[in-house]
């Protein structure tokens, strides 16, 4: 299940705004409450937003943190996918459900992943730290609470109906150590950009390619 960081805390909300839209205030939800509002077979009921980067290896947290040593690779916003989130005791499991098998968020999205992994890879002798992390906002609470993952430790497509060739769904699986749940005021605070630093640098990475051979990161 995904965790609390040390420190988040609950967002109050507009109470009354939200009983006239009808949806249940922030601060009575559940951490399962606020997995299941990102979730819709129907429409889409949350943003997702991925950021590849890298930093110096073997830099200390607060050097890391300093934008001379942040770099942006790229970064990717999925409006239109319908998501599932399947919290498992070490993984989780987060499939985006496409339109199509060639929609352009699709294209771009796995065109991202596969650069993370060529850069994350044991092939890699830079000398640079590549993080990736996938951020989920649910469309009834945009800038309230999000659901934030890092380095992903294995990504595949697979078909919406098994046995045809069209791959519309993207699978991502997550250690569940390293998703957290960030709410109010803290999603924007610098400590909280911090420790998720520190869980993109801390965190164990395996890497699992299309054939399925695992590959230890350093």
């Amino acid at each position: 299940m995904p965790g609390k960081m040390p420190g988040v805390r609950r967002l109050m909300g507009n109470i009354i705004e939200f009983k006239e839209k009808g949806i249940k205030p922030l601060e009575k939800m559940t951490d399962e409450e606020i997995i299941e509002i990102c979730m819709s077979e129907e429409t889409p009921a949350a943003v997702c937003m991925f950021q590849l980067a890298e930093t110096p290896k073997g830099q200390s947290l607060a050097r890391q943190m300093d934008q001379d040593n942040y770099t942006i690779l790229g970064e990717r916003s999925v409006y239109n996918a319908l998501l599932k989130i399947e919290p498992r005791p070490s993984v989780v499991s987060i499939r985006l459900k496409f339109k199509s098998a060639v929609d352009p968020e699709l294209k771009l999205l796995w065109n991202l992943l596969s650069k993370y992994g060529e850069k994350s890879s044991l092939l890699n002798k830079e000398e640079k730290d590549t993080f990736l992390s996938m951020s989920i906002m649910p469309n009834d609470y945009i800038g309230q609470v999000m659901i934030t993952a890092v380095n992903p430790i294995s990504w595949t497509l697979e078909p919406e109906i098994i046995g045809t060739p069209l791959n519309n769904i993207l699978h991502i699986d997550f250690w569940a150590n390293a998703i957290y749940i960030i709410d109010g005021d803290d999603i924007g605070d610098t400590n909280i950009q911090e420790e998720i630093a520190n869980i993109k640098r801390e965190t164990e990475r395996k890497y699992v390619t299309r054939q399925g051979d695992e590959l230890d990161g350093e």
